[in-house]
């Protein structure tokens, strides 16, 4: 009774299970075949172009002797995105004249034509290939830097962040930094990419200090900005050690309320700070080193290790009494890499670890107190007993 229905069902379950099958078989010999066939295309432009390309770079005294190579690049675009990989991969080899000779291939008006087709299309696919071209090509015209703006505002963040990147590549100082700043106003903007256009804003800056110096402080004073991007250009700044903004961190410093959304601003700044060796602001990094809070306390300790100095690094000894075990910790890891200061202050502080006892016990304090602080200084003391011998035992390990 239900024999034949049963046995149709089962068949044409098969049959479209097999289609599926011949379809995937054939889909995947189809993809493979493509891809060996514009592999050994690539290698056969390559042995083709190469040496014309080396032979032009030789011979080119003017841009118009580009024509002459870029004519023999057929119109289609396979052909057209191989050559500028090509010349993209020779430009990592050569310098000085010759990159300048490989830039005229580049920037030639059939090939920036090609790409400027690209640039108006509405697939983003060929919009990001025509970003990443003006970024290479290193010359932005005013009517493509509009259009490039208009991009910089698109839905698509990784559109945004090409458009951006090929503005960098602009010699108007004033469209790059617009173009920065811009993107520092997104929300949805990672840090990588943000850090990676910084870097593109303030390397290409020629002469650097002198272009982009004022340009990183408007980003750290613009109110609109968000603080988690003035760290990153707070971190920029100390991590290429660029001590020309020492006052002026200082001073912004200085400006800034100490409230909860403030402290990881705060945080950053004291860092570097102490990584660029600010010591006109040791006395406001002291003050902060007293605020009720852990994590901050420990990056004034490191800060003022960095700054050095007697006073600094006895204002931090005297902290060990009075603050959380993490910042005595870490406190006492600090002096203990100081080979002199640090280390005579700790023997201090040992030295006189007998005399602490005598004056509790001879005062008023009650006996739970005086405990807690005998067993405070007992756990100090053996932590820098700690800390000196793992010191002793890295320094008998580093020697050949």
């Amino acid at each position: 009774m239900f024999g034949t229905p049963t046995y149709q069902a089962v068949f044409f379950l098969v049959a479209v299970l097999s289609l599926i099958f011949i379809f995937l078989l054939g889909y995947t010999f189809w993809t493979r075949t493509k891809n060996k066939y514009w592999n050994r295309y690539g290698r056969k432009f390559k042995d083709m172009f190469t040496p014309l390309i080396f032979d032009y770079v030789d011979s080119a005294r003017k841009s118009n002797d580009a024509d002459a190579v870029v004519k023999k690049v057929t119109r289609r675009i396979q052909d057209i995105e191989l050559f500028i990989d090509l010349v993209d991969n020779m430009t990592e080899i050569l310098s000085g004249d010759d990159r300048q000779k490989l830039r005229w291939l580049i920037n030639n008006p059939r090939i920036e034509h090609y790409y400027r087709k690209k640039l108006n299309s509405t697939r983003r696919g060929d919009q990001l290939l025509a970003c990443v071209y003006y970024a290479k090509s290193g010359v932005v015209e005013l009517k493509v830097a509009v259009e490039l703006f208009e991009l910089c505002s698109s839905k698509n963040i990784k559109v945004a962040f090409g458009a951006a990147k090929a503005l960098q590549s602009s010699t108007n100082h004033e469209m790059r930094f617009y173009a920065l700043k811009d993107f520092f106003l997104r929300k949805d903007a990672t840090e990588l990419m943000i850090g990676e256009l910084l870097h593109l804003f303030h390397h290409n800056s020629n002469p650097i200090y002198q272009t982009s110096d004022q340009s990183l402080k408007q980003l750290l004073l613009d109110k609109n900005i968000r603080k988690e991007r003035k760290e990153i250009v707070i971190k920029y700044i100390s991590h290429h050690n660029f001590y020309e903004y020492s006052t002026f961190l200082h001073q912004y410093l200085q400006k800034i309320l100490y409230r909860p959304d403030n402290k990881s601003l705060i945080k950053h700044l004291i860092a570097a700070i102490g990584v660029l060796r600010v010591e006109e602001a040791a006395l406001l990094v002291r003050n902060y080193a007293v605020y009720p809070d852990p994590d901050l306390r420990v990056c004034c300790v490191e800060a003022l290790n960095q700054l050095g100095g007697e006073e600094n690094l006895l204002f931090i000894t005297t902290m060990l009494l009075d603050i959380e075990f993490d910042v005595r910790k870490r406190i006492i890891q600090t002096l203990v890499q100081d080979p002199d200061d640090g280390h005579l202050l700790l023997e201090k502080f040992m030295l006189t670890h007998l005399k602490f006892i005598t004056k509790i016990w001879s005062s008023d304090l009650q006996s739970h107190d005086m405990f807690v602080i005998v067993n405070k200084l007992q756990s100090i003391t053996q932590g820098i007993r700690i800390a000196s011998a793992n010191k002793k035992q890295h320094l008998k390990s580093t020697r050949p």
